[in-house]
């Protein structure tokens, strides 16, 4: 895969390292001389040894020139940057006449094992695609070990061959799965430590903090001190020689200790002095609570991450963690938020909101392992917690409320590797009508949606504790009709199926419980039935491969003298999900220390065993990033769309013929069109492209279905064409220009539709022709899409029930879906397309008419590389 080459403006990337901290890396510019020479100044003799198998103190003037005037195509050079210093540089010169060009890093002494190295080649290797540089070489002495491990572990296939004491290296660059795998298991343990180094410090300093009545700082200070936190604290006040009866020096300067994390509730003013002081004294993370920052988020994030940093906030309420895996209670907010040790994660960006759900997850029995309120998200994002909580052992489910998406491609992509393990459940703001956009991007990520912060306690609870169903068939177990189908209807309602019980099972309940009654998804005991009978009837279900999940009921008209309904279904052995309900019983676990869920009414548990269920379904696929269509001409692509931007600013609609060239190297067949301004240059048209023929309507546009408006169809010879050019002139008072298209075959007309917004591309296929904006039947899907995502996006809607009936296969539409999907991918300037009507047929589809916007980006993304 190459692609069209990307500007070295477009190669900054912030990037996590594999001890968590963070570097920036750019393109080497010609006036970086001098700092190229401080890094070879600050290399042992040792490491200069290993870069030039010589003994080479410094560098000449000769050497500085080559190695700082490259020109980013055949000879391509990155540095890695802290602050204003290189800590790194890699680079690879082209072979002459090759495909191949030798690639070398040199990293400072003071920075070796940070995984430099191993980031500079990930980004050198899809810079050298992008210039159609298949292979690297590269020549290292046998003693460098830890370079050859580089090489070795970066997940390329590298062939060795030794002579004349160096270890000559060669491999292929290509983003192969195999590759891909390793950069995502890189990226994941880089950014878990990155996230473990903020909520589990070994040593933190408060600044800020006061003992005035309402200081944030003060509650923030207090909380830590109470938590049984077992790290180092320190606190900076300019004029207090203790705070909370922690001792406080002036400055941070007078602090000897490493520092972890710094907590900064200072004045908005005052934020970004003391963050720079913070990255100056080499504190490795940063909490800040200061609010009224919203407009400097971006050079905070910049400040922090030029340093080596990770930021969280500004706004942000605080963090916590309380050791539920085996580490240590952490408490860094100032909000009083009542958490226990428990298996749910929560990231949340509004504060206030982060601590009530704390709260009522505390009220309802689950605890949590950590609390991360994101604040203004100016760094630290959802996609890094979640990398984190991939492994970590506390972390059962994931509990997520989103306002926005930073990056919402990264964001599927880390989301989907997360939700194969842990669990990861989502409220979104529905604001601006974009529920079905939210939707459709944690659908394709595995992310289950619910639509109250309620709702994402409730599943919560269950996801956490209980296994999921193997299948979509629920019984509900009972006492009582009324709630019984309630949370029946609920569940169906949710994706779940009433249960039908086989002969033996039903049977088996009857000799179990004399007098049960049995229906579709209902068992229902009788108000007079009691422990034994719960649990009789328990130990029936269990066993049934009919029977995938369990809702338990108990609503008896009159108190039961000694029930205990929580021992009879914990008595039992059940390895498929079960939700209890208890009416009037408080909504927390059955009994005080069980895994099972109770809740007070019987519509939650029924939405979140549905939830457990599209969780299942979405898990029993296997998600991987589909395989370029065949067909698919990413150069093409990328030099038509470049073509058609040019180096003008400003959006760019591209229709007619450029359209058709744009789809056509995707592989997208297009009927071909011809725009005319008069009759004879129709009919010269129409016997150029062959006949039958259509005629539109241009200038001035007249929309219709057949000659009475401004289309004519299926126009066999010349005259017929005639004919039909003069009645539409005459409608449209003097027809200015109109196109001729040859006639597609029959087929049923559908419509595919390309968005770029706040969530990503996302395309929708549904029905065609003029009346598809009043049908509105088609249901967006996130990108990218693979063969079974653009499958089932086109059976769930209504043009694939059309193509059904029409006995057209639905293969040409799904392989369109994949193009358009592939193309959004390679076309990034590409905001919106709409192709109607696509005429899909038993030979294939067309697309008959369509427009594009194309939107020039200030950078471009390198694709199969770790970035921020």
């Amino acid at each position: 895969m190459t692609g069209a080459p990307w500007n070295p403006a477009g190669w900054a990337a912030d990037v996590v390292l594999s001890d968590g901290g963070t570097v920036q890396l750019r393109a080497v510019r010609p006036d970086d001389g001098e700092r190229l020479v401080a890094l070879h100044t600050s290399l042992s003799p040792e490491s200069v040894y290993f870069r030039f198998f010589s003994a080479k103190p410094r560098l000449t003037e000769v050497e500085v020139e080559r190695f700082t005037h490259v020109d980013q195509v055949d000879r391509v050079a990155l540095a890695a940057v802290l602050g204003d210093a290189f800590v790194a540089v890699g680079r690879y010169d082209r072979w002459p006449g090759r495909d191949e060009a030798e690639v070398a890093f040199t990293v400072s002494d003071a920075h070796h094992g940070r995984g430099m190295a191993t980031v500079l080649l990930e980004h050198l290797a899809a810079i050298a695609r992008s210039h159609g540089i298949t292979s690297f070489t590269a020549s290292v002495l046998p003693d460098n070990r830890a370079m050859l491990g580089v090489f070795r572990s970066a997940g390329f296939e590298v062939r060795r061959a030794f002579d004349a004491g160096v270890v000559d290296l060669e491999f292929p660059i290509e983003a192969t799965p195999a590759y891909l795998e390793s950069l995502e298991v890189r990226e994941q343990r880089a950014e878990s430590r990155s996230v473990a180094r903020l909520l589990q410090p070994r040593s933190v300093v408060v600044i800020g903090a006061s003992e005035r009545p309402g200081s944030l700082g003060g509650a923030l200070l207090r909380n830590l001190v109470m938590s049984g936190y077992p790290g180092r604290v320190h606190v900076v006040h300019p004029e207090r020689a203790q705070v909370a009866g922690i001792p406080a020096v002036r400055a941070l300067a007078d602090i000897v200790d490493d520092l972890d994390l710094a907590v900064i509730a200072v004045p908005a003013d005052q934020v970004a002095d003391v963050l720079l002081a913070c990255a100056t004294r080499g504190v490795r993370g940063a909490v800040v609570l200061s609010a009224g920052l919203e407009g400097r988020a971006h050079e905070l994030a910049e400040l922090a991450r030029s340093h080596g940093m990770r930021l969280v906030g500004p706004a942000s309420l605080g963090i916590l963690a309380t050791g539920a895996g085996g580490g240590f209670p952490f408490v860094a907010t100032f909000a009083p938020v009542p958490a226990r040790p428990g298996p749910a994660a929560l990231s949340v960006q509004s504060g206030p909101l982060g601590a009530a759900l704390v709260e009522l997850a505390y009220r309802r029995g689950l605890g949590v392992s950590a609390f991360v309120s994101l604040g203004d998200k100016a760094d630290v994002s959802a996609n890094d917690l979640l990398h984190y909580w991939y492994e970590d052992a506390g972390t059962k489910v994931v509990l997520l409320y989103t306002e926005n998406f930073g990056n919402p491609r990264r964001f599927v992509r880390v989301a989907r590797r997360v939700a194969e393990r842990v669990p990861i459940v989502a409220v979104k703001a529905n604001r601006r009508g974009a529920t079905d956009a939210a939707q459709a991007l944690y659908r394709r990520a595995g992310v289950v949606r619910v639509d109250t912060a309620e709702q994402l306690v409730d599943t919560g609870r269950l996801l956490a504790f209980q296994p999921l169903p193997g299948g979509p068939n629920l019984v509900v177990l009972t006492d009582s009709a009324s709630p019984a189908v309630l949370a029946l209807d609920t569940a169906v309602d949710a994706g779940l199926q009433a249960a039908v019980l086989d002969p033996w099972t039903i049977s088996a309940l009857h000799d179990a419980c004399p007098g049960v009654r049995v229906q579709p998804g209902v068992v229902d005991l009788g108000y007079r039935a009691g422990p034994d009978e719960y649990a009789a009837a328990l130990r029936v279900l269990a066993v049934a491969d009919e029977v995938h999940a369990l809702c338990v009921v108990h609503a008896p008209p009159l108190p039961v003298e000694g029930f205990e309904l929580g021992h009879a279904v914990e008595s039992v052995a059940v390895d498929k999900p079960v939700a209890a309900v208890v009416l009037g019983l408080p909504d927390g676990p059955l009994t005080p220390h069980s895994h099972i869920p109770n809740y007070s009414f019987p519509e939650p548990p029924a939405r979140a065993l549905g939830a457990a269920w599209r969780l299942a379904q979405w898990r029993t696929h296997p998600h991987v990033d589909p395989p370029v269509p065949e067909g698919f001409d990413e150069p093409a692509v990328r030099a038509v769309v470049e073509r058609l931007l040019g180096d003008e600013p400003g959006e760019r609609v591209v229709v007619g013929d450029e359209l058709a060239e744009l789809l056509g190297a995707a592989g997208i067949r297009v009927a071909p069109v011809r725009r005319v301004d008069s009759c004879a240059g129709a009919q010269a048209a129409a016997a150029e492209l062959g006949y039958p023929v259509v005629l539109r309507a241009v200038d001035p546009p007249l929309r219709g279905r057949s000659e009475a408006g401004g289309i004519a169809l299926d126009l066999h010879d010349a005259d017929a064409l005639r004919g039909a050019y003069d009645r539409i002139d005459t409608l449209a008072g003097g027809l200015r220009a109109a196109v001729v298209q040859r006639m597609a075959p029959p087929g049923v007309e559908t419509r595919l539709t390309l968005v770029s917004h706040a969530y990503g591309p996302q395309l929708s296929f549904g029905l065609g022709g003029l009346y598809a904006d009043l049908i509105g039947d088609a249901t967006p899907v996130a990108l990218p899409l693979d063969d079974r995502a653009a499958s089932e996006a086109v059976a769930e809607s209504r043009a694939g029930a059309a193509l059904g009936r029409a006995d057209v296969p639905p293969a040409a539409s799904v392989d369109l879906l994949r193009r358009v999907s592939q193309l959004a991918d390679t076309a990034w300037e590409l905001v919106h397309l709409d192709l109607n009507p696509v005429l899909a047929g038993v030979d294939g589809a067309w697309v008959l008419d369509g427009r594009a916007r194309l939107a020039p980006v200030s950078t471009a993304p390198l694709g199969a590389v770790r970035s921020l």
